[in-house]
């Protein structure tokens, strides 16, 4: 993997254990095998947009920087409530954009979850 991304193994390494953290891939190892094999967890799109509790975090942070931003002109707090109003956008439209993905990937897999 080092090879094809002209990256150092430590830096590959360091890469695919911040990943793994955020469970973005697993890690596997065979018996007998001394090379790790890394995939990307297949349902990680579906939890990247299916995250209505990330959203509101987001919007409640907003929010907070729209507070403290009280007495600020309308063009510095402009770009803030873009943020607050973008939050409720994806609260709104990601459950159902979700739920179509998991129907488009059902019928790719023929009805296997994984």
């Amino acid at each position: 993997m080092s090879d094809a991304l002209h990256a150092s193994r430590t830096a590959v390494t360091s890469a695919v254990g911040a990943l793994e953290d955020w469970a973005w891939v697993q890690r596997s190892r065979s018996a007998g095998e001394r090379v790790d094999r890394v995939r990307l967890d297949p349902r990680i799109w579906l939890r990247l947009i299916d995250d209505p509790a990330g959203y509101e975090a987001l919007g409640a942070l907003a929010r907070r920087g729209l507070e403290a931003m009280e007495g600020e002109t309308a063009e510095r707090r402009a770009r803030m409530e873009e943020l607050v109003e973008f939050t409720k956008f994806l609260g709104e439209r990601m459950p159902a954009l979700a739920a179509e993905w998991q129907e488009r990937l059902a019928t790719l897999r023929g009805g296997r979850t994984s």
